[in-house]
């Protein structure tokens, strides 16, 4: 048990006296890396309502100036759905909003992310309230287009602030 102790002893103090620093080893993820990440599920009014968390993963590996991976493709990532508006009457568009974006890596540490998804269907008013002067007017009850996100959308976001990995 001494001799145990001796050699962390001695490991610790040589550490010390030759000026190993741990935080000089540290990986620095800035706020201007880009980051692309994709939906994992699809978004739709039947499916979701503003609140709901959405699972996102990271696309490519983020690699630091020498080349060390500081977030593993497939590093999950989930956001907030901020806003997704029902089919609106009269043709009105609706829109889908979600932020609130933070990467959970593997080690416990959760990333900020900002940037998101935001989406707007087409407008269908003018279509709407022409059908019901020239025809009739119960097209002015034709809903909007619904606004949906799919698993193959992909979005390019930011780290909120630096981060020393």
């Amino acid at each position: 048990m001494k001799k145990i102790f001796s050699l962390v002893l001695t490991a610790l103090l040589m550490a010390f006296t030759m000026g190993i620093n741990s935080n000089a080893m540290a990986a620095v993820l800035t706020a201007k890396t880009p980051i692309l990440i994709q939906s994992d599920t699809s978004v739709s009014e039947d499916t979701h309502k503003t609140g709901d968390t959405v699972k996102f993963h990271v696309v490519n590996a983020v690699v630091d100036k020498d080349n060390n991976v500081i977030i593993p493709a497939g590093t999950p990532v989930y956001g907030k759905i901020l806003k997704l508006e029902k089919k609106k009457p009269i043709g009105r568009p609706t829109e889908l909003n979600i932020s609130e974006l933070q990467a959970k890596l593997a080690n416990g540490m959760v990333i900020n992310l900002k940037g998101g998804v935001y989406k707007r269907s087409e407008s269908r008013m003018k279509r709407s309230i022409a059908l019901s002067v020239l025809v009739i007017p119960f097209f002015l009850f034709m809903k909007g287009a619904a606004v949906t996100l799919t698993p193959e959308t992909q979005v390019t976001v930011y780290p909120v602030v630096d981060y020393s990995l």
